[in-house]
């Protein structure tokens, strides 16, 4: 799956969560409402728990934020 694919590229390197949605976002050039930003983020948090879940990436909480990064 292509959405997988980049989000094991943005983990090669320490990244939020936030700054996974935002560069997905970029990537797509895709125009979100403030209706439809929260269902989008959602998705692509599901995305890096399903990866976590396969021991793809990990994750740890630093200053209040999930950092994930590729294991």
């Amino acid at each position: 799956h292509e959405i997988l694919g980049r989000l094991r590229e943005l983990c090669i390197e320490p990244i939020t969560s936030e700054q996974a949605v935002a560069q997905l976002i970029a990537a797509y050039d895709l125009k979100m409402t403030f209706i439809q930003h929260p269902f989008m983020s959602i998705t692509i948090r599901s995305y890096l728990a399903y990866l976590r879940d396969r021991e793809e990436i990990s994750v740890r909480i630093e200053n209040g934020r999930l950092v994930w990064q590729r294991c």
